[in-house]
């Protein structure tokens, strides 16, 4: 085999790899959603045997603050454990900082993309489009309609905020939207 069918080889099973690695963290996420997870009511805003689960991960540090990226972080590091491969970027309690990440091994999205299962997305929560303040949630899919983004992230609702579905009309989340990272 001559080097450049083995660096395509290889490139071609990195691709495949990293496939696996988004459909099972997204398939994490839902386990997660289904089961109720989140925060803990008796112990308040950011706190719960989940949340520190979620922001130790394999190697992650407690912190106190929003979790929806380190709940996103998390899925991804349970799916390379799963896989036995190593994470291919690095984990961030920072929704941009994520996505970004993400990004740098896979690649952003062009704004008029539309987003596919396990696409990492960040939006702004806070008010204009100068808020450094961010959400991040994996996508699981969109409407038949075509016009609704739908989701799972952490840090979801008021205390005590849970790992649950999301959904958006494209002309909302287009209005919000900071970035979209596609892995595979």
């Amino acid at each position: 085999m001559s080097e450049r069918e083995r660096t395509r080889f290889a490139t071609c099973v990195e691709r495949e790899q990293r496939r696996e690695l988004v459909r099972i963290a997204l398939e994490f996420a839902k386990l997660e959603a289904d089961r109720g997870a989140g925060e803990a009511v008796n112990e308040g805003n950011n706190q719960g045997p989940d949340v520190r689960a979620y922001r130790r991960g394999r190697g992650g540090r407690w912190l106190r603050g929003p979790w929806c990226a380190d709940f996103v972080s998390w899925c991804f590091e349970e799916a390379a454990a799963q896989l036995e491969v190593s994470l291919p970027f690095a984990r961030s309690s920072g929704a941009w900082r994520l996505t970004q990440n993400l990004a740098e091994v896979g690649h952003m999205l062009d704004v008029g993309e539309w987003p596919v299962p396990g696409d990492v997305i960040c939006w702004r929560r806070g008010v204009g489009a100068s808020s450094w303040k961010g959400h991040v949630g994996i996508v699981a899919g969109y409407a038949v309609d075509g016009d609704t983004c739908w989701g799972i992230d952490g840090n979801r609702g008021k205390v005590p905020a849970l790992v649950a579905p999301w959904a958006f009309p494209r002309g909302l989340w287009r209005r919000r939207l900071r970035g979209i990272a596609r892995l595979a």
